[in-house]
């Protein structure tokens, strides 16, 4: 007979640092209060991964506020309330409301998320003793942290351990809070403008919701973002974020597609030597694919082609390619064939030696079959002068030189060549 289902525990990531557990009763009232960014990351048992928090929390339209009542308070019965509160606020610790029992002596909880995910690196705490200690009932002693926690566990009504640490000021905690309970005194005219600002930023909200979770699901259909996944789920994870906070800030999606352009070029410099001692088979993906982009490129214009050439995946020419699903897969497969041989490199390094004398005067014969001239030999091999060239001869230069690499026969020969070449492709 199965056992009961086991009870639903929440987990956050913040900031690169990650919180948890919170049940399911915790979370919610944490979600109610507002306390939840939109750029938060949530899992629970049954998630396959991290999700917007946006997503599983779509924000909720508030309940207009009760009207006053008819006879209203006193203005010195209200004032007397307020010290009442004042009052309250610092009160000795000796009479402060203690946790109740069952709190106190509840088990013992971690930051740490005990679940299958491979979730390190920036969600690691450096100092996890001192990370439980935020969290854990304190004596009297701490004093003005022992009320923050204890006011905010008695107005919750429940153990929220992370209302310390996930909210920037623990004293807005309390000034929210107690907000909300004289609500009730805010003037008419305000509850109207405070009703319709609320609803303007719902709207705005669930749209940035649909539109992050809309990004999203263009990663999950990426086979190189599937792949960054697997190889670097940290790293990923942090994009993620970053395409959350980016939307909420209200950058639109060629800048986002810009950043996360940016950050891929970043990852493939930090392990362009680890590409570069892959096995053969790798190594000659990596110039296969880079040989078809140009080709690629250079069919939609001379400027897309050149400007790839000169600046890589974040050439703006190729950005407003990428935004099309029919370039993008073409032009991943390059990325992904270089991150495939990271994989390889790190795993099982080869060691591969520089090019001969001979190796080059075997490319000379490749690239004169291809119609190169002794001028066009001495230009290319001239940085500088190969920069004046017009773009349309440059773009052909370099597609041949790579084609004339993997027409050699000799799997040596082409292998010395092509580690040397693609240098500036895989660090550059």
């Amino acid at each position: 007979m199965a056992g009961p289902a086991p009870p639903i525990e929440w987990y956050i990531a913040r900031d690169g640092k990650q919180y948890g557990p919170l049940t399911d009763l915790e979370m919610r009232k944490f979600v109610e209060l507002g306390h939840l960014r939109p750029s938060d990351l949530v899992w629970r048992y049954g998630f396959p991964d991290w999700r917007p928090a946006l997503a599983v929390f779509p924000p909720q339209p508030r309940p207009q506020p009760a009207p006053p009542p008819q006879t209203g308070r006193q203005p010195e019965q209200r004032g007397s309330a307020e010290i009442r509160d004042r009052a309250r606020e610092y009160q000795p610790s000796s009479q402060r409301q203690q946790p109740s029992p069952s709190f106190a002596s509840g088990p013992a909880r971690t930051a740490t998320l005990n679940t299958p995910v491979a979730v390190s690196g920036p969600f690691d705490h450096e100092d996890e003793e001192e990370f439980e200690d935020e969290f854990e009932p304190e004596p009297p002693r701490r004093g003005r942290r022992k009320l923050i926690v204890a006011g905010v566990l008695l107005l919750l009504g429940a153990a929220l351990w992370l209302a310390v640490d996930l909210i920037p000021s623990p004293t807005q905690i309390i000034a929210l809070i107690d907000g909300g309970a004289r609500s009730s005194g805010t003037p008419e005219n305000d509850n109207s403008e405070t009703a319709t600002a609320e609803e303007q930023s719902t709207a705005a909200l669930q749209t940035e919701q649909e539109e992050a979770t809309s990004q999203l699901a263009m990663l999950d259909q990426s086979e190189l973002w599937q792949l960054l996944k697997r190889d670097y789920p940290e790293w990923y994870q942090q994009r993620v974020q970053e395409i959350a906070r980016l939307k909420l800030e209200g950058h639109d999606e060629a800048a986002i597609t810009r950043h996360l352009a940016q950050s891929v070029v970043q990852l493939r410099r930090e392990n362009a030597q680890q590409a570069l001692s892959a096995s053969p088979a790798a190594v000659r993906k990596i110039a296969e694919s880079f040989l078809e982009n140009l080709k690629h490129l250079a069919a939609q214009s001379v400027d897309a082609c050149y400007g790839f050439i000169s600046r890589g995946e974040t050439s703006p020419h190729v950005l407003e390619l990428m935004d099309s699903a029919e370039h993008a897969e073409v032009l991943q497969k390059q990325v992904a064939a270089v991150f495939e041989a990271i994989a390889e490199g790190r795993n099982t390094p080869f060691s591969h030696m520089p090019p001969r004398q001979s190796d080059y005067q075997a490319l000379t014969q490749a690239l004169a079959g291809l119609g190169w001239t002794n001028n066009e030999v001495q230009l290319f091999s001239n940085p500088r002068a190969l920069a004046q060239a017009p773009p349309e001869q440059v773009c052909r230069l370099v597609t041949d030189w790579f084609a004339a690499q993997l027409s050699i026969e000799d799997e040596e020969v082409q292998l010395r060549l092509l580690v040397e070449s693609l240098k500036p492709v895989v660090a550059g």
